[in-house]
Formats: structure tokens, C-alpha cells, sequence
């Protein structure tokens, strides 16, 4: 191939040979180098040899091969371009331009420079174009790296989550403030005196929500900062439509429990009645929480279809109409008159916001049998008609007499029956019995002593018992 001499200009002498010209670097005149015979002054002629140009083409077919099949490892790819491209001659490459593997080569390197890797993705500084702000809610999630690979991602996964339900939650939280507020204005001075805090509390109390429908959607670790990168999105059309759907079987299973309640009230069954408006209210309290989450996911405004002002204002209602007498029987054979086990029972019904009347002296002279028979007969002797009598009876047994050291100790047991008695409807609503629980038992050197403890004892385990079944007949949610 004929081409420009890079090296150095040469001239021709008397003989027409071309020889290099005296100069710094340059030869000695008269050591010119043979030109190719017809050829051009100023034009040098380079030839490799036939061995040279075959190991060439070679190269290149390999480096074709990997191209297309793809089964060489990557550094074993770039060795052959290194390779290649130190044994070539711009002079070389330009016959190789016609060759469908030089332009595969040149595409790849292309790629190459171009890939991902080479830069951080856009929504790395806030916003992504592959996830418009119009269709997805975004959390950016990051982690530093501490030589887990594995574990720095998941942290900055983990990170991205929370940080979208963060974002979510604060506009929760604002959007039910100004329900809350709006419940109040529909409600007249009095109610708004009444229950303004009540109804703060409990809408606001809703924003606790777990967010459906959370994916990690993209993943980068930045190799300057050492800083691993995760991006969160919840598509709003999805979750709005998952969040519909939980709407409105809570606006079903809401207007069941209203009804039932409005039933339970006209037969006076009013811990029945109570106990279906709690359950109502704690469904809205949750479908109200959806309603604001919607509204922040979707944009489109979503109201309960029921008021929490006016189900609290029912709750109140019934609570102040309903009356519950104790009378708590023992019998110990250590005291003629004991009442140690009463007040465990008063303090946990009060601990349920309901109101509690002490039972008349001569109701407290009756046994129990002569009480339940009072009220069947719905007898006077208990004053002014309760809604209910938790009736207790309760009765102090021995349970062994050892030598404990040089003592004598005194053990004692106590067991008891509990019946709560709908007034009304004489109807016994909740009984439990437990003749001799082993949490009761007690024992001290002096006999009264060991009995008034085993009261005690039997006072905490009776008053729990009798909390939990309770929540359970009457105020806990229903399962499906």
C-alpha cells in the first residue's frame, strides 16, 4: 500500500534513490531506504508479511465469533481486542471496514462507553423518567458500603421503604386532621364541647397503616462514594384500586354492625349494643385511615360513609343508661364478714368505661341462690332496676397444714362462680366457674392471715378472668 511517509521526508539523490535527509534523529545521508519501483517521491512503501496479514485476519474472525456467539468470559473478549489492535496499522484497519465483524467490534465498544453503569440514573436525584410522579409514589432508599454487598442492599432497600411510607404517612396524618375537623363542624356546640378531643383522638389514631403494594423497582451502588442506591413505587392506580375495594366491604360490615347494635338497644340488650358500636366504630376508625390513604395515593377525594361523631355519641348514650350492681358472697372460715374479692371486680368493669352501683345491704343478706331468685321475680330488694347484677360467690377451701421448718403453716384455696345477669331480660349472659384455681393458693403460719391472702389472690385472678371474657363475648372484632 502506497501512503504519506509519517517518519520523515526524504529526497531523491543523482541515482533517483530516495535517502533521508541529514537532521536531528534523522539518517545518515546516504542509508535512504529503497522505494518500490514507479513509485512517487515523497510516498514510502510498507509491507508486512504474508504471515503477518493471515495472523490479522484471524484476529478479526475471532473477534467476530465472540461477538456473535457470545461464550468467551469477558476478560478473555477484551484480550483479543487489546491484542488486536496492537498489532495494527491505521493502514490495516481500513481494508477491515469492510468486514461485517469490525463494525459488530465498533457497535460493542459504542455500547460500552454508553452503558448505565458509566453514570448514575436520574432518580437517584429525585426524579425518574421511566417512574413519572403522575403515576407512582417514590421513596429513595440508601446504605453506605460496609463490605456486604448483600446486606448494604437490603439496608438500602429497607430504607426506601420506609422512606415512602413516611412520606404517605404525613400526608395521612394531614388529611385526617382536617376530617376530624369537618366531623366536628356537622355537629352542634355541645357535641363539639362534648366530644372534640374524643373525635380527634380516635380518627387520628387510624393513620397506623400498613401500605399495600410497595415494590423496589430499581438498584445502584455508586462506586466513587461507595454509597448503594434502591428506589421504592407504589403505582397509584393499583394501590387505589386495592384500597376501593377494602372501602367498601368495611362500609358493609360497618352498616352490619349498626344494625345489629339498633336491635340489641330496643330488647335492652345494652352490652350487646354496645358491644356491636365499638366493633363499628373500630372498622371505621380503619376505613377512615383508607379513605385518607386513597386520597394521597389516587388524588381523588374518598369520605366514610358513616359519621364517627354521631357512633361516638351513641357509645356515650348507652354507657350512661346502663347500670351494673355487684354483690361479691365469701365465705371464709377464718372471718365472719369478708368482702376482699368486690372491689377487683368493680375496678375491672370500670376499667371498661362501665358504670358501677353498690347493691343495697339487704340484697347483700341474701346467699346466693335467694339472689338469683330475686331477680328472676324481679324483686325490689335491689332498689332502683339495674341494666345488670355481676353476681359472685366465693368460698375459701383448705388446702393442707405442713411443718415448714419449726412452723405450722395454714394453706387455704379459693374457688368461686361469677354470673352476669341481663335485669331485663333475666337472662344469665356470662358465667364462669372456677372451684379451686392453683394461683389462689396460699399459706402463712396464721390461718386468717393465709385466708385473707388466698381472697386476694383469687380477687386478681377473678377480676382478669372476668375482663378477658368480656372483651371476648361482647368487644372484640369479629373474626371472618
Amino acid at each position: 500500500m502506497l501512503r504519506p511517509s509519517h517518519r520523515r521526508h526524504r529526497l531523491p539523490d543523482a541515482g533517483g534513490n530516495y535517502q533521508a535527509a541529514a537532521g536531528k534523529g534523522g539518517r545518515p545521508a546516504g542509508e535512504g531506504r529503497q522505494t518500490r519501483p514507479g513509485a512517487q517521491p515523497g510516498w514510502s512503501f510498507h509491507c508486512r508479511s504474508g504471515h503477518d496479514s493471515g495472523k490479522k485476519r484471524h484476529l478479526i474472525s475471532r473477534l467476530g465469533e465472540k461477538l456473535e456467539e457470545g461464550t468467551a468470559p469477558v476478560p478473555s473478549f477484551f484480550h483479543l481486542i487489546i491484542q488486536f489492535l496492537i498489532q495494527q496499522h491505521i493502514s490495516d484497519i481500513l481494508p477491515a471496514m469492510k468486514s461485517k465483524y469490525f463494525w459488530l467490534l465498533t457497535v460493542f465498544i459504542v455500547l460500552a462507553a454508553c452503558s448505565p453503569g458509566s453514570k448514575k440514573p436520574d432518580w437517584v436525584r429525585g426524579k425518574s423518567a421511566s417512574y413519572p410522579e403522575a403515576h407512582y409514589l417514590l421513596g429513595l432508599g440508601m446504605s453506605q458500603d460496609t463490605g456486604n454487598p448483600s446486606d448494604d442492599q437490603a439496608q438500602a432497600e429497607q430504607n426506601a421503604r420506609a422512606n415512602l411510607a413516611r412520606q404517605v404517612k404525613t400526608r395521612i396524618q394531614s388529611q385526617l386532621n382536617a376530617r376530624a375537623e369537618e366531623e366536628l363542624e356537622r355537629r352542634g356546640p355541645e357535641e363539639q364541647r362534648r366530644f372534640s378531643q374524643r373525635v380527634r383522638s380516635e380518627v387520628t389514631s387510624s393513620v397506623s397503616i400498613e401500605l399495600e403494594g410497595v415494590e423496589i423497582v430499581e438498584n445502584y451502588f455508586d462506586e466513587k462514594t461507595g454509597t448503594y442506591y434502591a428506589l421504592a413505587a407504589l403505582d397509584r392506580a393499583k394501590s387505589g384500586a386495592l384500597l376501593a375495594e377494602k372501602i367498601d366491604e368495611l362500609e358493609k360490615q360497618i352498616g352490619s354492625y349498626i344494625e345489629l347494635a339498633g336491635k340489641k338497644m330496643d330488647s335492652r340488650e345494652l352490652l350487646s349494643g354496645l358491644g356491636y358500636v365499638m366493633k363499628a366504630e373500630a372498622l371505621l376508625k380503619k376505613q377512615t385511615g383508607l379513605c385518607a390513604q386513597a386520597m394521597v395515593i389516587t388524588g381523588r377525594d374518598m369520605e366514610p360513609g358513616f359519621s364517627l361523631a354521631e357512633l361516638v355519641r351513641r357509645e356515650d348514650e348507652l354507657r350512661n343508661r346502663m347500670v351494673i350492681m355487684v354483690i361479691a358472697l365469701e365465705k371464709n372460715p377464718q372471718a365472719a364478714e369478708s368482702r376482699v374479692i368486690e372491689p377487683y371486680l368493680v375496678g375491672a368493669l370500670n376499667s371498661l368505661g362501665l358504670a358501677v352501683k353498690e347493691a343495697p345491704e339487704k340484697a347483700r343478706g341474701l346467699s346466693g341462690q335467694e339472689l338469683k331468685a330475686a331477680i328472676e321475680a324481679g324483686s325490689t330488694v335491689f332498689g332502683s332496676e339495674p341494666s345488670y347484677v355481676l353476681l359472685g360467690v366465693f368460698q375459701v377451701k383448705p388446702a393442707g397444714t405442713p411443718r415448714i421448718g419449726k412452723n405450722l403453716y395454714h394453706f387455704f384455696k379459693t374457688g368461686g362462680e361469677i354470673s352476669l345477669i341481663d335485669f331485663a331480660n333475666k337472662k344469665t349472659v356470662l358465667n364462669l366457674v372456677e372451684p379451686a384455681p392453683e394461683v389462689t393458693k396460699a399459706g402463712k403460719p396464721d390461718p386468717a392471715q393465709a385466708a385473707s391472702l388466698s381472697l386476694e389472690l383469687a380477687g386478681n385472678f377473678f377480676s382478669q378472668l372476668l375482663l378477658e371474657q368480656l372483651n371476648q363475648k361482647f368487644f372484640a372484632p369479629e373474626s371472618k
